[in-house]
């Protein structure tokens, strides 16, 4: 009884120094990339305590649209751009956020990023979830950059900290019943599992996924955040990288079928214009981060799910598209402001899959439409 009385005094002493933590990551030298100067130890309760939050969530998240759901990919320690997004589409509860992995590495802001992500997981834990990516792990963080970031502004003991709150992450989502959101890849040999239903995949990634644990320890989380497409192929094979494997179009089309579903989406994979559709159309990637590094000049991307209550389409979506501004803000260090706007390219899915779905091309669909007036959001500083 003493104890629980502690650990909540602790979260909500946490929970109030999230206010000043805000302000920090909100002043305008760290949105250009400057460190937002917490303390070690704040950073470490907060992550201790975030840490016991995704131990609560599901090992397979299990995700409805009794409000719209925006789907993120890739982030790579680009807090700014993150930060814009939030900026642009809203902050929780008024907006709710899935992301599918890679928050570090790469970018000089992996802290940042981690940071403000769980300080709104621990103010609107059912507003803001988030998938383990193959870059949250030790064998990866330690090579590309986010041990060194650690190293460099605190110490390896807030890198392991960090560690521990990654073991901890879910592994997938599944939303409306209909979706399946991953960081990259699909579950091999679904013959052997007798998995015959949603039901029986979600108690098999719990299963097979008992957290914490090291990614690349575990066969299922090695193949949900190292797999990856290769559509002119068939079947699974070798994957080049070493970890996990590759899968055909035909693999995708089996896990749909077998399992009901209308579509995959996955990140993981840079792409110059932030989406692409394959195997068709059961399979959407999608990237976030605009402009790696500064290096590749690639758009972003994200998706937005949403129930029309309304129309014979039960669950709709949107992609939309993230490119910097052309007009720089100049400070501290020079940054592009962003413009997410929706996709122009007309395509609708959905309507040209073999599924045996009866009635499937009216239960779902995801659009890249034009619409009469262009929702272009554009942060002005």
């Amino acid at each position: 009884m003493q104890q629980s009385y502690f650990v909540r005094k602790k979260h909500a002493a946490v929970l109030r120094n999230t206010e000043s933590m805000v302000r920090r990551l909100l002043k305008t030298e760290v949105i250009k990339g400057g460190a937002a100067g917490f303390s070690e130890k704040e950073l470490t309760d907060l992550t201790i305590q975030v840490t016991e939050l995704f131990l609560q969530d599901n090992v397979c998240l299990d995700l409805d649209l009794s409000e719209p759901l925006y789907i993120l990919g890739d982030i790579f320690g680009q807090y700014g751009d993150l930060l814009h997004i939030f900026q642009q589409l809203g902050y929780p509860p008024k907006t709710r956020y899935l992301f599918l992995g890679n928050y570090v590495d790469r970018g000089n802001n992996s802290i940042e990023v981690l940071t403000f992500l769980f300080i709104y997981k621990m103010r609107f834990p059912n507003h803001i979830f988030m998938l383990r990516g193959n870059h949250e792990c030790e064998f990866v963080s330690c090579q590309y950059g986010f041990l060194g970031e650690c190293n460099k502004r605190y110490s390896k003991k807030l890198w392991r900290i960090f560690m521990n709150a990654f073991d901890c992450l879910p592994a997938a989502a599944i939303v409306e019943n209909c979706i399946f959101c991953t960081h990259s890849g699909l579950i091999p040999c679904l013959d052997k599992f007798a998995l015959t239903d949603l039901t029986k995949l979600r108690l098999f990634i719990t299963d097979l996924v008992r957290r914490p644990v090291s990614l690349t320890n575990n066969f299922l989380l090695t193949q949900l955040t190292w797999s990856e497409p290769v559509m002119d192929t068939r079947d699974w094979n070798k994957n080049p990288a070493g970890l996990g494997q590759t899968f055909g179009e035909n693999v995708v089309d089996t896990f749909c079928q077998h399992f009901d579903l209308h579509m995959i989406i996955r990140s993981h994979d840079l792409l110059e214009k932030g989406y692409e559709f394959s195997a068709k159309g059961r399979l959407l990637t999608i990237f976030t981060a605009p402009n790696l590094s500064g290096q590749f000049h690639n758009l972003g991307a994200l998706v937005q799910l949403y129930r029309m209550s309304n129309s014979p389409i039960e669950v709709c979506g949107q992609i939309k598209v993230i490119k910097p501004s052309s007009k720089p803000t100049r400070g501290l260090r020079i940054y592009y402001p962003l413009n997410i706007e929706d996709s122009l390219a007309s395509q609708q899915l959905g309507q040209n899959t073999n599924s045996t779905r009866k009635g499937f091309g009216s239960r779902v669909s995801v659009h890249e439409h034009r619409k009469r007036d262009r929702d272009e959001l554009s942060l002005v500083e």
